[in-house]
C-alpha cells in the first residue's frame, strides 16, 4: 500500500488486518519499489498523488516492469475521468475515487488476489 497520507495507510492497514489480510505500508514511490525490487507483490494498493514528482500512475508503470502479474488498485480524490482512464488503460485491476467504501476494497483485494469470500 503506498499512499501520502499517514492517516489513510494506518486506516487500510488497520482494516485489511481485521479482514485477516496483511499489508505493507509505504508513504514514499522510492521505498515501495525498493521493496518490490527484492520482494513478490502480491497486490499493490497505490494512491494517485504521491510526494515528489512520480505519480502513483508511473510507480503503476514501473511495478508492471518489474513484476507483470501483480494486481494493482489505484486510489484518488480526483474525479478526473482521464486518471481513471489511464490507470484502468494501464492495466489496474480496480480504481477507487476517495472517498469510498471500505467493504468495496477489501472485497477487490481479496478478488485481485483470489480469495473470494465465503458465501
Amino acid at each position: 500500500m503506498l499512499d501520502d497520507d499517514v492517516s489513510v495507510l494506518k486506516s487500510i492497514r488497520r482494516l485489511f488486518l481485521v479482514s485477516g489480510l496483511g499489508t505493507e505500508t509505504f508513504h514514499d514511490p522510492e521505498s515501495f519499489l525498493d521493496y518490490a525490487k527484492s520482494h513478490p507483490v502480491a497486490l499493490a494498493i497505490l494512491d494517485v498523488r504521491l510526494p515528489g514528482p512520480m505519480s502513483g500512475l508511473d510507480v503503476q508503470l514501473q511495478l508492471h516492469d518489474m513484476q507483470s502479474e501483480t494486481p494493482v488498485i489505484i486510489m484518488t480524490a480526483s474525479t478526473e475521468l482521464r486518471i481513471e482512464d489511464r490507470a484502468l488503460g494501464n492495466g489496474a485491476f480496480r480504481f477507487f475515487v476517495k472517498p469510498f467504501d471500505s467493504e468495496e476494497l477489501v472485497a477487490a483485494a481479496k478478488e485481485a488476489m483470489g480469495q473470494f469470500p465465503e458465501p
